[in-house]
């Protein structure tokens, strides 16, 4: 279960960090001006944050299983849309779907760690989990870089969105079903998302000169 969840924190984090690096390939490619990748940045975390203020009260109606895969899925397949975007407003479109679906997915899957592992593991599997966001930002974008100095700047979003789809397989069979309350998880990825947001405009962008 550990496992599951950090991998999912280290896709959900490595998608949405490689966006402002990878900025001037996909400006350029969608004639788009610089200014707007901010734009498309922040528009997951907008969507994710609207999620957690709002969401909260129906999100623990459902079983967390379904839930899971479902908004799993739900990022894997904005994140694939990502890669086909046409313009500035469609690649705005896709990201904020991932929002949309990643900071749901994000607490969830931190409400079921919560759940499954004892007490006196807890904070170890937490930190754990929490060691992705460096993993992501120090592994991850550079690798989406050198993907996209490949391929294309499509590349990264079509790796991260495939590898996002065997998760939320994985989650139908890892994660126990049940109805849990969900508000300290979802206001506990809007704080993660912040600092994320914080990291990647003052740190990220210097990875991609």
């Amino acid at each position: 279960m550990v496992a599951l969840v950090t991998l999912l924190q280290f896709i959900n984090i490595l998608d949405f960090m490689m966006v402002m690096p990878l900025g001037p390939d996909f400006a350029l490619a969608l004639g788009m001006d610089v200014s707007n990748v901010g734009i498309v940045a922040g528009s997951y975390t907008l969507m994710a944050a609207v999620v957690a203020v709002f969401g909260a009260h129906y999100l623990d109606r459902f079983d967390r299983r379904p839930a899971l895969a479902i908004a799993i899925a739900g990022l894997s397949l904005s994140t694939l849309a990502a890669a086909f975007a046409w313009d500035l407003y469609s690649l705005v479109a896709a990201r904020m779907a991932a929002g949309l679906f990643g900071g749901p997915a994000t607490s969830l899957a931190m409400s079921a760690l919560i759940d499954v592992v004892p007490a006196a593991r807890r904070g170890r599997a937490m930190a754990i989990v929490l060691a992705s966001f460096s993993a992501a930002s120090v592994l991850g974008v550079p690798f989406g870089l050198e993907l996209a100095r490949w391929y294309s700047w499509q590349a990264p979003f079509l790796l991260v969105g495939g590898l996002t789809l065997p998760v939320a397989f994985a989650a139908m069979f890892a994660v126990p079903a049940g109805f849990p309350p969900l508000l300290g998880a979802l206001w506990v990825t809007v704080a993660f998302l912040l600092a994320a947001t914080a990291f990647s405009i003052f740190q990220v962008p210097w990875l991609a000169l």
